[in-house]
């Protein structure tokens, strides 16, 4: 048994030009359930649209075809994943999912993507964020590459069968086509996206081209990109997990790429940080022991628009940010924190203060 899916590399000669097409036709009985398997042509060493070898052109009862129309392509490659069941759960064998609201996203390929049956124990039905609103699946289908909120009482999931995901995009042949939308007007928008059956870091999101339009890496890299945990609500990440789900803003139209790396990429150091690390932190905590920080800056010349949070999540879920402007940094010299989804009574901790503060009661 492997994760890793196993490549078949042909190499054919059909005698002349006049030869073409050449027709591949196989029976998908021969396949074993819940296998994925896609096949591409290679026209001057480049690979080509990848096809799923189960939705291929229909033959007679389970048969299906690949036609070669090209006399120029000569050779052909098959990608087989085989089935299998991961363990969700951390190091110290802990569910990952926890009690409450998770942000979660397909940790494999799943056989059936119906989300009942994907999260059996969810006491919800999942929701996703795109075209500025919350939403939920159609017909209740789950897709690889968006992140859902998931509710879960006191029994949460723990294992995932499927295959293995090393691709989202729209030319893996798998139908991934997740669409990202850059909200209304001019000033971009938030997207949930799902994650790969590995970790990778966060500089390997890219982008596909949408009629001509596509989003500005640098622009999405400038935002963040924001996990959530029941506890802690939203938190900047540097790396995407199996099964979790993120944010992520962009400038315009177009489609999520994610890969797996051949290689680690060299992270930049984030000058956030050093933003952070000088600014007066708010730490707000509640009875239920859920905790988040946001900051105030003494520079006036910050350009705090880049500390903007991804949309409030549902009214019941854990979040603190600054209200008019969904900031977690300010440089003003009065602004209202708002939270929402505590449990009373409520703290406020104050470090690296350099100034005098004064909390009253916005309500």
């Amino acid at each position: 048994e492997t994760t890793q899916s196993l490549y078949y590399y042909c190499k054919f000669d059909a005698g002349g030009v006049n030869n073409y097409p050449v027709v591949l036709s196989w029976d998908t009985r021969d396949f074993p359930a819940g296998s994925q398997l896609y096949v591409r042509t290679i026209l001057n060493g480049e690979l080509q649209q990848a096809v799923n070898m189960r939705e291929a052109t229909p033959g007679s009862n389970t048969t299906m075809s690949f036609t070669i129309n090209d006399a120029r392509e000569k050779e052909f490659l098959i990608e087989y994943t085989l089935p299998t069941v991961v363990d969700f759960v951390d190091a110290n064998n802990k569910p990952i999912i926890k009690k409450g609201w998770n942000l979660l996203s397909l940790p494999v390929r799943p056989i059936n993507a119906e989300w009942n049956n994907v999260y059996p124990n969810a006491i919800n039905i999942p929701y996703y964020f795109s075209q500025n609103q919350y939403q939920s699946p159609s017909n209740g289908i789950l897709k690889p590459g968006i992140g859902y909120y998931v509710k879960y009482s006191d029994v949460v999931d723990k294992k995932f069968a499927g295959t293995y995901m090393y691709n989202i995009s729209v030319t893996n042949g798998s139908n991934d086509e997740v669409r990202l939308f850059p909200g209304n007007g001019s000033d971009g928008g938030w997207n949930s996206i799902g994650a790969l059956s590995v970790p990778v870091n966060v500089n390997n999101i890219s982008f596909d081209d949408f009629q001509g339009n596509i989003p500005d890496v640098s622009y999405t890299r400038s935002y963040g990109v924001w996990g959530y945990t029941t506890d802690r609500g939203y938190e900047e990440v540097s790396q995407l997990l199996p099964g979790l789900g993120y944010w992520i803003k962009v400038n315009t139209s177009g489609y999520l790429h994610l890969e797996y790396p051949k290689q680690n990429l060299t992270v930049a150091p984030s000058t956030k940080n050093d933003v952070l690390a000088s600014s007066t932190k708010l730490t707000v905590r509640d009875n239920a022991q859920h905790v988040a920080s946001v900051y105030t800056s003494n520079d006036a010349n910050l350009n705090v628009k880049s500390f903007e949070m991804p949309p409030a999540p549902l009214t019941d879920m854990f979040d603190v940010r600054y209200l008019s402007t969904n900031l977690y940094v300010t440089n003003e010299n009065e602004s209202i924190i708002r939270v929402q989804g505590v449990e009373y009574p409520v703290s406020i901790e104050v470090a690296n203060s350099n100034a005098d503060l004064t909390f009253t009661d916005a309500a």
